[in-house]
């Protein structure tokens, strides 16, 4: 198997690949159709030499959806397969190519069509009724310098006269199709970013910089947003912001809970919608729902509770929208939900006031260790009960109130001695006592997020040195430490060793800029230099997860690689959590804080004193448009330190 360097380049309409295999070029432009189910491909090969070259060509395909068509027929004619009752159901699918092709075939699976594709064209070409792989072969004949062509079309939907339609449309109107996806991405892009759009129910700030790994992390972040919205049509109101892709059509409440701020911003109304349907569907048993057919998927998810009040919390603080407090779902107010997802946790609280979360699949899934009595998710218990006494005293209920941030304290006293003292990692309480340490980002993560005020100087200091010493890489980090015992256990890139899911390292950016680790925070985004997290965006949309970037780790453009979806990795080619460096930005960097009574400024006890606050935020050219939040619209400088 050649072993071939392939350039390629992303938009968020197309992607564009080139590659030399024995003195041609061979390039290809991919595009989804935005006005009907239709997949656009033209594959170009160019003669680079002085001397002709004829070359056998086969064109492999996945025929229908995930795989599977239970009926597949050729029709010469169209020069194109048809795929009938994919993955059991009603759905249809067109697979053409414009170019006659000088044989066909289909194949049940991969090893038939590797082994038999390449002799079809000796031994006469016969398809498979029952197919997953497809293949269009031709034997083109190139003069010097001279250029070939081929257009490949896939239509799906679930009524075939309809996709025969678009597919005949796309087909008919092949270059004008292309430039219409570009036109409506280049709208949908213009609209995200403006008030008062017609596509979105609010907007998101503009960040203007002019270093640009910072405004590339921000704006490639707000791009996981749009890539993720799910509507019928370009340009409609969208059902749900999906969690990743290809392949997936869940919605994750866990994602959801870590981009749920620039979701509030971007289409609150949307955000809305999906906390109702899961309000209705109360996630007690599930960790995620796929938004085709709105039915439950996997096991449940420690964090669901919490990923519900943070939700809810955060489409309050941006809209202000209180009524909905009061309106009822389900036979309860919103109010009361709020509370009750706030508080369920109680009941199953034990002496020492933790709870006992279960097993890592219910957890990180692939660290073993991790489990039962967990400081992250004991933390958001913490965070969850002093949101609930704020929600209490809006309702006039004072005493109930105290009695919340009484517990919440007494919990986060709890929650503090899991601590592994002058090491910066937490333990793990197993049911029969034992403390067991993990050295995993998940406890950084929550703690800095949901119990901050309560960590003493002395431990946030040696969480910050072991994040740096243990889990950092020049662009990007390990999710757990290779020092841990459980790395044994699995080459998974978003949880192990081998690498981290994609919004890790936002949490980390939080940590450090809280902190006052400023100087650090900002040489890892890559602010004036090289490279950084940023740089790993130069593969595509943020991904799932990436390889850890340190030594013996995958590169590509010199950043970490972009793990693939593939055994054993199983990460997405796009995931939505990457939107939550929009969050650390507006947040973190620029200190603005939203919660239920808007925004406010937080200024920080600085643990770094080389790079006070108020100098690194001078020093930095940064300045964030259109912020709306309660129907106030602001605009923050930092090098000038204003807000209006």
């Amino acid at each position: 198997m050649l072993d071939l360097p392939i350039s390629y380049q992303w938009f968020p309409h197309a992607i564009q690949r080139q590659v030399q295999i024995n003195g041609l070029e061979i390039s290809s432009y991919l595009s989804l159709s935005t006005t009907s189910d239709v997949l656009q491909m033209k594959i170009s090969i160019t003669n680079k030499t002085d001397k002709p070259i004829i070359f056998d060509l086969f064109i492999k395909t996945l025929l229908g959806l995930n795989c599977s068509a239970s009926r597949v027929e050729y029709d010469e004619q169209e020069n194109a397969f048809l795929c009938y009752d994919l993955t059991g159901a009603n759905a249809f699918a067109i697979q053409s190519v414009d170019q006659k092709p000088k044989g066909h075939g289909s194949y049940i699976d991969w090893e038939a069509w590797y082994h038999n594709a390449f002799y079809r064209q000796y031994n006469g070409w016969k398809d498979s009724s029952v197919a997953s792989y497809g293949t269009f072969y031709y034997k083109p004949d190139l003069r010097p310098g001279e250029k070939w062509e081929v257009a490949f079309l896939h239509a799906m939907g679930d009524n075939e006269k309809t996709v025969r339609k678009e597919h005949r449309n796309v087909r008919e109107h092949f270059e004008k199709e292309l430039r219409i996806a570009e036109q409506n991405w280049n709208e949908e892009i213009r609209c995200a970013f403006t008030p008062g759009n017609q596509r979105f129910s609010g907007h998101l700030p503009t960040l203007r910089t002019p270093d640009p790994h910072l405004k590339r992390l921000y704006d490639m972040s707000c791009m996981s947003l749009l890539l993720l919205k799910r509507t019928r049509r370009m340009g409609h109101p969208p059902k749900a912001y999906a969690t990743g892709m290809p392949g997936w059509t869940h919605c994750f409440l866990w994602d959801t809970q870590m981009t749920a701020l620039p979701i509030a911003l971007l289409d609150p109304a949307t955000l809305r919608n999906m906390i109702e349907f899961w309000i209705r569907n109360d996630p007690s048993t599930f960790f995620a729902t796929d938004y085709v057919t709105d039915e439950p998927e996997g096991v449940w998810y420690a964090i669901n509770d919490f990923a519900m009040c943070f939700m809810m919390h955060a489409y309050l603080s941006v809209t202000g929208n209180e009524e909905w407090l009061h309106e009822t779902i389900e036979g309860d107010t919103v109010s009361d939900h709020f509370l009750k997802f706030a508080t369920r946790f109680m009941e199953r609280m034990d002496q020492d006031l933790l709870v006992n979360y279960g097993e890592s699949r219910n957890l990180l899934e692939c660290v073993f260790s991790y489990a039962h009595k967990v400081p992250a998710f004991n933390a958001t218990n913490v965070w969850m009960l002093r949101r609930a006494a704020e929600l209490s005293e809006k309702k006039g209920q004072r005493d109930k109130a105290e009695q919340l941030r009484q517990t919440a304290k007494q919990i986060s006293a709890s929650v503090l001695e899991l601590y592994e003292n002058g090491k910066g990692y937490w333990n793990c309480k197993y049911p029969n006592g034992e403390k067991v340490s993990v050295r995993t980002c998940l406890d950084f993560n929550y703690l800095f997020l949901a119990m901050y005020e309560d960590l003493p100087d002395h431990i946030k200091e040696e969480m910050i040195h072991f994040y740096k010493r243990e889990l950092m890489t020049e662009t990007w980090m390990h999710a757990l430490s290779p020092l841990d015992p459980d790395t044994k256990n699995s080459v998974r890139t978003d949880h192990q060793d081998d690498g981290a899911f994609v919004s890790w390292p936002a949490f980390g950016i939080l940590g450090l800029l809280r902190t006052g680790h400023a100087a650090d925070a900002l040489r890892w985004i890559g602010v004036g230099r090289d490279k950084g997290l940023a740089t790993v965006t130069r593969q595509g949309p943020w991904g799932q997860a990436y390889f850890h970037g340190g030594t013996s780790s995958l590169l590509e453009f010199g950043a970490a690689m972009k793990a693939p979806k593939e055994y054993p990795f199983i990460e997405r080619y796009a995931e939505l959590s990457g939107a939550m460096y929009v969050s650390v930005i507006i947040e973190e960097l620029f200190g603005l804080r939203v919660d239920w009574q808007g925004l406010s400024v937080t200024e920080r006890t600085e643990t770094n004193r080389k790079t006070p606050q108020t100098e690194w935020r001078s020093r930095l050219d940064a300045s964030l448009f259109n912020l709306q939040i309660q129907n106030r619209i602001y605009h923050a400088d930092l090098k000038a330190d204003t807000l209006a």
